[in-house]
């Protein structure tokens, strides 16, 4: 479900909240957002119904449940853990590269030839250079997206001396200036788009600290507690990450079916963040 509050999302919003909520308030805010994402998925549930039929039977195995003992807990949490660590650190990686390379590129120092080398690499540290290898075999339509992405860089409007990263986030900063959200957190939550995982190592590129504590410090000068709730909201409502994406590709097989799950989901993360913010500013909580 894209609006389940997974573990990835969990570790955005303890981060957070950890930052901007003392330990009073900190339970209760992490547990309406459970609660918000229950409604939403609910909410879609009412608004689908009927208008994408299934005709393929549903089956489920139920398997006969007992009382697990401590080995296999132990067995489990760390095979989990180990996975996570395994799939995470790649992600990580060169999301934070990346946030790296648009944060330290002034406009016109890209060019398409270093951009299309930054990304076969970007994509080996992420799924191993088996696939670097088939990307550069079948690389005619994502080289076609990397010039793009070159040229849309290179084109963005605004102070050529300043950093990719800021100027993306000042060409998105109106649409979403009315959910609260400036533009520092407004590129990570772009490349949150790849995996949450990275959205805390990038708010650490960006904001150039290497210490967790400095970040959290960071982030409780620069926005109130009502931004970071409403850039939380959209961060539980909008695409969880491209495996998801994926996935409902695969389940659907509908290349329509998942444009219209990303955009619904980006939707509802801009509708609902933005009607938090601004009826909390109209009360004055801001």
């Amino acid at each position: 479900m894209p609006f389940a509050l997974c573990s990835a999302r969990l570790t955005v919003f303890v981060f957070i909240i950890d930052a901007l909520f003392d330990r009073t308030w900190g339970p209760l805010v992490l547990f309406s957002l459970y609660l918000f994402s229950f409604l939403v998925a609910l909410l879609t549930g009412l608004i689908m119904k009927g208008h994408f039929q299934n005709r393929e039977p549903f089956v489920i195995e139920l398997p006969p449940y007992r009382f697990p003992t401590l080995q296999q807990i132990l067995l489990r949490g760390w095979g989990e853990l180990k996975h996570f660590l395994q799939r995470a650190t790649g992600f990580i990686t060169a999301g934070v590269a990346g946030v790296w390379l648009l944060s330290n590129l002034p406009q016109g120092t890209a060019n398409p030839i270093g951009m299309l080398v930054t990304i076969p690499l970007l994509v080996g540290m992420v799924t191993g250079w088996d696939a670097v290898k088939a990307f550069l075999q079948r690389a005619g339509g994502l080289i076609a997206i990397g010039v793009l992405g070159v040229w849309l860089l290179t084109h963005l409007p605004g102070n050529e001396n300043v950093s990719y990263a800021t100027r993306i986030g000042e060409f998105f900063a109106p649409v979403l200036n009315p959910a609260g959200i400036p533009k520092e957190l407004t590129v990570a939550l772009i490349f949150g788009f790849i995996a949450k995982e990275i959205l805390v190592g990038s708010l650490a590129t960006i904001y150039n600290l290497t210490d967790p504590n400095a970040v959290q410090a960071t982030l409780a000068q620069t926005i109130s507690p009502i931004q970071a709730y409403s850039f939380m909201l959209f961060c539980l409502l909008y695409t969880p990450c491209l495996a998801t994406v994926a996935t409902i590709r695969s389940e659907s097989k509908s290349i329509r079916f998942t444009l219209l799950s990303v955009t619904y989901g980006l939707i509802w993360a801009w509708v609902v963040s933005t009607l938090f913010y601004q009826g909390a500013r109209l009360l004055g909580l801001s």
